[in-house]
């Protein structure tokens, strides 16, 4: 599997485009891996997790043709997450030759009240290009070859927001954002399925600042006790990726200093582009 970061912000990005705090004056002079557009992934170019604002962007900085994805799994109904209005244009004059010609969105209750608004905007014949399907938390669906887990998550109280176990040709990924501490019926799930992680991906929100373990996001103390946890359910080993995501500005999540802060914990802070290959 060929996993990539498109994204690595929080809801507000980094810069922020509103913010004057220092953290974001210091980016705005320093650019380079510290720019951050809000969070989304791509695994072997015909699998998104999740569709913000910024996928258009996506496109054109990475120089995709999102026309071959197959598969968009969207964790919650945020608009950092879900944003649907540029899947408007998938077909008529908008686009022509498109190579892959259906897609499956796959997310909660509310994120299906926003497709469904989507999808009464659509024109003619690229509604037929579209259909959804409701997840369930530990409900496994299968897409194509990969195997998907949705999990539930310690974000809205008011959706059933949802983290996943992605599997596919022998490889199992954690996508862990947008989450708080993980509940305990998680941690007790993943230890009696057996499963073993080569790559963890953990919500870091607020970088070194305080979050309860009721909290809605994670920082590094949260990211590195989950971690331990998961070692102690054997459900990662010593060849386990570790990367942290989805950083506030509120946390300063400038690249150098979260190189510094994470990596005695043996956690790579990802960034816009970052490539795994596993």
């Amino acid at each position: 599997m060929k996993f990539k970061y498109l994204g690595t912000g929080a809801a507000e990005g980094f810069p922020a485009m509103y913010c004057g705090c220092a953290a974001c004056e210091a980016v705005r002079r320093e650019g380079g891996k510290s720019l951050r557009t809000r969070s989304q992934a791509m695994i072997d170019n015909d699998f998104l997790i999740d569709f913000p604002s910024d996928s258009f962007v996506h496109a054109m900085q990475y120089r995709l043709r999102m026309d071959t994805v197959k598969y968009i799994f969207v964790t919650h109904s945020h608009l950092d997450h879900f944003a649907p209005e540029d899947a408007t244009f998938r077909g008529m004059a908008f686009a022509h030759n498109i190579r892959e010609p259906h897609v499956t969105v796959y997310g909660n209750a509310a994120v299906k009240r926003v497709y469904e608004w989507a999808y009464g905007e659509m024109i003619g014949k690229i509604k037929d290009g579209y259909s959804f399907e409701l997840l369930q938390a530990y409900k496994p669906v299968q897409a194509g070859e990969y195997t998907v887990i949705p999990l539930p998550a310690r974000h809205d109280p008011n959706e059933n927001c949802l983290i996943f176990v992605i599997q596919k040709g022998g490889k199992t990924i954690l996508y862990g954002n947008d989450t708080g501490m993980l509940y305990d019926e998680v941690f007790d799930y993943l230890k009696q399925q057996k499963i073993c992680f080569d790559m963890v991906s953990l919500d870091c929100t607020e970088v070194e600042n305080f979050v309860p373990d009721e909290g809605f996001h994670m920082n590094i103390d949260g990211d590195v006790r989950v971690i331990k946890r998961l070692a102690e359910n054997g459900n990662v080993s010593e060849k386990t990726l570790f990367f942290a995501n989805h950083f506030s500005h509120n946390g300063d999540p400038r690249q150098e200093r979260l190189e510094k802060l994470l990596r005695p914990h043996g956690i790579v802070p990802a960034y816009d582009g970052l490539e795994v290959e596993l």
